[in-house]
């Protein structure tokens, strides 16, 4: 299975862009971000051409997020991280998780002689039909929001914005037994400020989802854009950006403590040296320059580490007109 994520900073705008990538690296499942249109806007008939179906949160002018996968339809399991408290209506790992092998129509007998959920094969390990979360409507391909009203952008981030999860930043699918995310952590910037204590709660929110994940046994891809730089050698060598919030002490320890959970940094392990650029800003030339920076990641659970077989990042897809600021990355995982 080959799976990609990919902040795509406009789908629309940019939609030539991505359907070209799509049709020379044929990824089996995508994760997008920044998709930057409401819900309807979504371009479903353009993928389908290319046999892709979808899931998403859309919201207008800011965010969005979606997971796209290659002749199969993703099973939505979740469209935020919401509180941090377990058993929120909006996904389905909770205290008191079920293996889903008992939903599938599984005996009760073959249940108990597996040995449990971790000794099952990993296509059986996530839900095949979700129950729908409360307070959402069925959705073409997805849950939408009951009242999808225009989103409010980062600069209203005040004390109940830190709290809950209003922003289209989090999705989450089964695709193939595997449970894949699409992650937009926040930006952050400037900091000092409201905007960086968002960023900070908000990945706390993930931390706290992601410990959950973990112990159900499920095999779990974390992929997305963090909008973190996890160490000195995944950015080009610089003073200017000290105060940027992506490279800030909290940030890049906020990273640390989701690793110590047991995933593995998919690419790192690939490839423990040298640079892997998956963003260059549209500013001062740092693409021409090859000036880069990594925030772009798949965190594996361990269940999947052993199964990552090759990975990389598609520069050439941020070298073409019209294109993203960041570049495809992409993992192979033998499933």
């Amino acid at each position: 299975m080959k799976l990609a994520t990919f902040n795509i900073n406009n789908i629309n705008k940019r939609l030539d862009n991505l359907l070209a990538w799509l049709a020379k690296a044929e990824p089996d499942v995508v994760s997008l971000q920044e998709l930057k249109a409401e819900q309807e806007a979504f371009p479903v008939k353009a993928l389908r051409s290319l046999g892709y179906e979808a899931v998403w949160q859309g919201e207008r002018s800011w965010n969005g997020v979606a997971i796209l996968a290659r002749d199969h339809v993703p099973v939505l399991t979740r469209t935020s991280l919401g509180s941090t408290s377990a058993g929120n209506s909006d996904g389905i790992f909770a205290r008191g998780w079920r293996h889903p092998f008992d939903k599938l129509g599984a005996s009760s007998e073959r249940s108990r002689s597996s040995g449990g959920a971790k000794d099952l094969p990993l296509r059986h390990r996530v839900p095949r039909e979700i129950p729908r979360p409360a307070g959402k409507k069925r959705g073409l391909f997805g849950m939408t929001p009951e009242n999808p009203e225009d989103h409010q952008n980062e600069d209203h981030q005040n004390e109940d914005y830190q709290n809950e999860d209003h922003q289209a930043r989090y999705i989450e699918a089964a695709v193939q037994g595997v449970l894949i995310t699409s992650i937009y952590l926040p930006n952050g910037n400037p900091q000092p400020g409201p905007k960086f204590n968002y960023k900070l709660a908000w990945f706390e929110r993930l931390i706290a989802h992601a410990a959950t994940l973990m112990a159900s046994g499920a095999p779990v891809v974390l992929a997305g854009d963090y909008n973190v730089v996890p160490t000195p050698q995944d950015i080009y060598p610089t003073r200017s950006l000290d105060n940027n919030a992506l490279i800030q002490p909290e940030s890049r320890q906020a990273f640390a403590r989701l690793l110590a959970q047991g995933w593995t940094d998919a690419l790192r392990k690939l490839h423990p040296h040298g640079p892997l650029w998956t963003f260059w800003d549209y500013k001062f030339e740092r693409w021409q320059k090859d000036k880069g920076m990594r925030l772009d990641h798949f965190l594996l659970s361990p269940n999947l580490s052993d199964r990552l077989v090759d990975g990389g990042v598609d520069r050439w897809a941020r070298g073409q007109d019209n294109a993203s600021d960041h570049a495809p990355t992409w993992i192979v995982l033998d499933v």
